[in-house]
């Protein structure tokens, strides 16, 4: 999918299941914001061998995140509390990224939008707190320094909902960072400053080499299953369940799959 204008990709039912925005007036602005936000960064701040103990591939990953991980209740990451001016200043500098993102996701995807919402509205009646960082996604990561992902499926993602990736820096994306999807066997096209959904922790993926000397860096936003779970248990984690709610939970894992599929259409 290499001409440069807006690509989808639907299902046997006619779900879309992949989206890339058109290469069009937005794309230089929201790279060069990105490029901006980069530069707020600061260099000594930690940041993780891209996690999964660098099985994605071997580059700087910042991520700042609303999740729920090994807790009973949804919480702001460590990446975030501990560096809360610098990530509103991100996202006061992305804040027009963030509204051409959210009209293509409510113009493309209006269900799945809907249920974004509603999570981030159970979250918020319970922990008023807890805030998404990149509305309505709960999470964002910028990645860092020359990327070549490996191929991998992020599998603590919403499993049936979109994560959107947005190139940035430098590169001849015609010839190289191009995202290659294998279950579809596609690969796509996606210049710096280009928003392309798709439902990586369903899709194994990864982008090609870079052959010159440009450079590459990504911002990713995503909501974790984690907390879709937590709103649909109505605020509980698994383990807080009876032995007879976990047994009707997961007899009903197929209905929320098809429930959840239903949301792209």
């Amino acid at each position: 999918m290499n001409d440069g204008a807006a690509t989808s990709v639907t299902d046997i039912a006619d779900r879309c299941i992949l989206y890339r925005a058109a290469t069009g007036r937005y794309a230089p602005a929201i790279n060069r914001l990105l490029l901006e936000a980069r530069k707020h960064r600061r260099p000594l701040d930690p940041y993780t061998s891209t996690g999964y103990r660098g099985s994605q591939g071997s580059f700087q990953q910042y991520e700042y995140m609303l999740h729920h991980g090994s807790v009973q209740n949804p919480q702001m990451s460590v990446g975030y509390t501990n560096n809360q001016a610098m990530v509103d200043r991100i996202l006061e500098i992305l804040t027009p990224v963030c509204n051409i993102v959210n009209a293509i996701f409510t113009w493309i995807f209006p269900r799945l939008y809907a249920q974004y919402v509603h999570v981030n509205e159970q979250i918020q009646k319970r922990h008023p707190c807890l805030r998404p960082l990149f509305y309505p996604f709960c999470s964002f990561c910028i990645n860092m320094e020359g990327i070549q992902y490996k191929l991998h499926e992020d599998c603590k993602n919403f499993a049936t909902g979109m994560c959107y990736v947005i190139p940035f820096g430098d590169l001849d994306y015609k010839k190289e960072g191009q995202l290659i999807i294998k279950e579809l066997n596609m690969e796509f096209e996606v210049a710096p400053g280009v928003p392309i959904f798709f439902p990586s922790a369903l899709f194994h993926h990864y982008n090609s080499q870079l052959i010159g000397l440009g450079i590459r860096g990504s911002f990713v936003a995503w909501t974790s299953g984690s907390l879709m779970q937590w709103v649909d248990l109505e605020g509980r984690a698994l383990d807080q369940l009876t032995k007879a709610e976990v047994k009707d939970y997961k007899c009903c894992v197929k209905d929320r799959i098809q429930e959840g599929l239903n949301l792209l259409i």
